[in-house]
């Protein structure tokens, strides 16, 4: 208290305490570890899609000179691996791409073998065109694997 016509006492500053350094670890830790999975997941799916390209192109240059895709399609000029379709195949060994051709486009279902590091041959495959009809690409190729 203080008597009247005193000033009021100054306010006490009581040192502040210490910022936790384990705090402040711990939120720097969890943010960084937080960025790295980012850019883990962003960078694996770059280079799967990558990968895919180029197992897409390797397919083009296969089916490129085919006579139903020539027919059909034309020269193809894009060629994309169609992962959803891809997934609901219940044969892993079959593909899935959208294909642009110069004529028409498609929907290719694909079985192919690795030939080497640089080359993949189809070995058995199926147009379908925007009309909804299915044409083989081996005239002899049989039915659709399972």
């Amino acid at each position: 208290m203080t008597e009247p016509g005193m000033p009021p006492p100054p306010p006490i500053d009581l040192p502040r305490p210490p910022r936790s350094g384990l705090r402040t670890g711990c939120v720097v830790a969890i943010v960084l570890a937080a960025l790295a999975g980012i850019v883990l997941v962003a960078g694996g799916v770059w280079l799967m899609g990558f990968g895919l390209d180029v197992f897409a192109e390797q397919v083009k240059q296969d089916i490129q000179d085919n006579p139903v895709v020539l027919e059909h399609i034309g020269r193809i000029e894009t060629i994309e691996a169609n992962l959803s379709a891809t997934a609901a195949e219940p044969n892993e060994d079959i593909f899935v791409y959208e294909i642009e051709g110069t004529k028409s486009n498609a929907v290719l279902t694909a079985v192919t073998i690795t030939v080497d590091a640089n080359t993949e041959k189809v070995t058995w495959g199926q147009l379908r065109m925007p009309s909804g009809e299915v044409l083989d690409l081996f005239p002899d190729q049989g039915p659709k694997p399972r």
